[in-house]
């Protein structure tokens, strides 16, 4: 599995992928399920599965926790994603600024600009962009 750290803008090209968009800590059933998706959906059409996360967990940089717990190590949240066989692993820099970003200039920016995606996976409570204002409808 490649993994791309992101500061700023993806600058690589990909191929309409699938995405999974979430923190993903744990890679519980519900998460394992989204993924499954995400993989099969990419593979049945030979294409990339990406999970796209966020590094720092949002909840450091939002509400200035000193520590978030987490279930598993980042290494052991790697070798998961790697093993239900997902592609690429985009792990992008979580900022004050990232998070001011609304729903759709997300969307816009980084989902279809940057990242090309054809198929986003993403759970049922999801909430993404500034204030959380993104859902899965």
């Amino acid at each position: 599995m490649e993994i791309i750290r992101v500061r700023e803008k993806i600058y690589q090209t990909f191929s309409s992928p699938s995405v999974a968009l979430g923190n993903f800590d744990g890679v519980h059933l519900g998460h394992q399920e989204i993924l499954r998706k995400t993989v099969e959906t990419a593979h049945n059409k030979g294409r990339d599965a990406i999970v796209y996360t966020f590094d720092p967990h949002p909840r450091l940089v939002l509400n200035k926790a000193q520590d978030v717990p987490r279930i598993t190590t980042p290494r052991e949240r790697i070798d998961l994603l790697e093993y239900l066989g997902l592609d690429v692993l985009v792990l992008a820099e979580f900022t004050l600024e990232f998070a001011a970003q609304t729903p759709e200039d997300f969307v816009q920016n980084v989902l279809v600009e940057e990242l090309g995606v054809r198929n986003l996976f993403i759970g049922n409570n999801y909430r993404f962009g500034k204030g959380r204002a993104g859902t899965p409808n």
